[in-house]
């Protein structure tokens, strides 16, 4: 599915029967100035029953520069988002999605879907 933006696009692809599919999970966003991967998105950490993920970071001022690279340590990439819902919940802090934004995100999945 291609998605386009005033600023740019974006695609999802998805496959449930890919072979070795879940380790190839992964978010890509490129710029003018740089890209963030994260892949696979999470992974199960033999000490731990939680998802992680690795984060790698490549940042340049020029395009045709290899950049410098910053790999981050496996993460809980949940922590943070479910310390932010707990805030919104309890009134502590005011969720920036409103009704509204979360109505059209779930027309656009549909659509997405060809519902």
């Amino acid at each position: 599915m291609l998605f386009e933006y005033k600023n740019g696009i974006s695609f999802a692809k998805t496959s449930a029967v890919e072979l070795g599919g879940f380790e190839r999970r992964q978010l890509v966003v490129t710029g003018t100035k740089g890209s963030i991967e994260l892949k696979p998105l999470e992974w199960y950490v033999a000490d731990s029953s939680r998802m992680q993920t690795y984060r790698s970071i490549r940042t340049s001022s020029e395009w045709g520069e290899k950049g410098e690279e910053n790999v981050c340590p496996p993460y809980d990439r949940y922590a943070s988002m479910m310390e932010s819902f707990a805030e919104y919940v309890c009134g502590d802090k005011e969720n920036p999605y409103t009704l509204d934004y979360e109505l059209e995100l779930y027309k656009t999945l549909l659509k997405a879907c060809g519902e």
